[in-house]
C-alpha cells in the first residue's frame, strides 16, 4: 500500500472517532468483489473499511438500512456504522468509504457440510426469521424469467454452441417461466449459500454479501441454497443439510404451495444466473461444470429433492 493510499484511509477513518489503528493482512471473508477495495481496520476493535463505487451509493445506502433493521432484530448481520455527520459515508478526494463490523469465523468444512443436517437447519431458520422482519420492505422487483430471456437471446447470438447444449434446461424450465407472473414474490438476500455464512464451531455469526438483496420470487434463496450444495458433490442434494434445510423450510416456512410446485424449476432456473457469470469471467471449466450439472438437475430435480 502506497503512503497516500494509507494517509487516505486515514482522514476518513477520523470520521468515525479512529486515529489509533493499524490495517492488517488477515483474509476478510466475502467477495472482494462487493467493493473497489476494501481494508481490515484494528484499533482495539476490528472493522471493515469498504472503497465504495459512486453508482452504488443509494444500493449500498439501502443496505445499510436493511442491516441496521436486521441487526436490531437479533438476525445475524453485520451493521455498517455512521461516522460522526450521522452518515454512512465519507468522501476522502473524492473517494467514497463506508466502515462496517467486522467478526470471525471458522472455515467451512467442505465438501463435509453437506452432511451436516444442523447448518442446513441454522440457514433455513435464518430464512424464515428473515422473512418475518423484511415484511413492508419497498423496492423494484428482479424478474428472473426476463433475466433468463434476455441471456437466452444472447447466447443463441454469440454463443450458440452453449444454446445448443442448454435446449433441454429451456423445455424444463418452461412451465416455470409460463407461471412466473403468479408466483408470489418476497423478499431475498440474492446470493444465498453457505459461503456467505461466517460459521462458528456450531453455528451461524453473520451472513455477508447482501449486494443483490431484493424482491425476488419467494424461495430464490432457497433454490440458490439448494443448488449451490448440490455443485458441491454428487450426492450433496440427497445429504443431511439439504434434507434438513427443505424439512425446516417446509414445516415452519409458510411458503405458497405454488412456489414449491415450481420449486425444482427454480433451483435449475437460479443456475442459469451462475452460468451467466462464468460466461462472463470467460472461465471455461466452470462453465463446463455448469452445463453438466444443468443436465443431473434437469434429469433427477424431483427424484432427488423428493417433492
Amino acid at each position: 500500500m502506497d503512503e497516500r493510499t494509507e494517509e487516505e484511509i486515514g482522514r476518513a477513518l477520523r470520521m468515525w472517532g479512529i486515529d489509533d489503528f493499524s490495517i492488517s493482512e488477515r483474509d476478510i471473508q466475502g467477495s472482494p468483489r462487493r467493493s473497489l477495495e476494501r481494508h481490515l481496520i484494528d484499533s482495539g476493535d476490528r472493522f471493515v473499511l469498504e472503497r465504495i463505487a459512486w453508482r452504488k451509493m443509494e444500493r449500498k445506502r439501502k443496505e445499510a438500512e436493511t442491516m441496521e433493521r436486521f441487526k436490531r432484530a437479533g438476525l445475524p448481520v453485520l451493521r455498517y456504522i455512521k461516522n460522526s455527520e450521522g452518515s454512512y459515508f465519507t468522501t476522502v478526494d473524492h473517494h467514497l468509504w463506508m466502515l462496517r463490523e467486522y467478526i470471525e469465523g471458522v472455515p467451512l468444512p467442505r465438501p463435509d457440510f453437506i452432511k451436516q443436517g444442523w447448518r442446513g437447519e441454522a440457514l433455513a431458520d435464518f430464512l424464515i426469521r428473515m422473512r418475518r422482519e423484511s415484511k413492508g420492505y419497498e423496492g423494484e422487483a428482479f424478474s428472473l424469467k426476463r433475466f433468463i430471456e434476455g441471456r437466452k437471446r444472447i447466447l443463441e447470438r454469440r454463443y450458440p454452441e452453449i444454446h445448443t447444449e442448454l435446449k433441454g434446461v429451456y423445455s424444463y424450465i418452461r412451465d416455470f417461466l409460463e407461471a412466473y407472473e403468479n408466483i408470489p414474490l418476497g423478499f431475498n438476500h440474492g446470493d444465498f449459500h453457505p459461503m456467505n455464512v461466517i460459521w462458528s464451531e456450531n453455528g451461524m455469526r453473520a451472513v455477508i454479501d447482501w449486494e443483490f438483496m431484493g424482491i425476488k420470487p419467494e424461495m430464490y434463496d432457497a433454490a440458490n441454497m439448494v443448488g449451490c450444495a448440490g455443485i458441491e458433490a454428487p450426492d450433496a442434494l440427497e445429504g443431511d443439510f439439504v434434507s434438513s434445510f427443505l424439512s425446516t423450510l417446509k414445516n415452519r416456512g409458510n411458503f405458497s404451495e405454488i412456489s414449491w410446485n415450481y420449486f425444482p424449476q427454480l433451483v435449475v432456473a437460479t443456475r442459469l444466473a451462475w452460468l451467466d457469470e462464468w460466461i462472463k469471467t470467460k472461465d471455461e471449466e466452470m462453465i463446463d461444470m455448469e452445463i453438466y450439472y444443468l443436465e443431473i438437475l434437469v434429469n433427477n430435480m424431483k427424484e432427488i429433492l423428493n417433492l
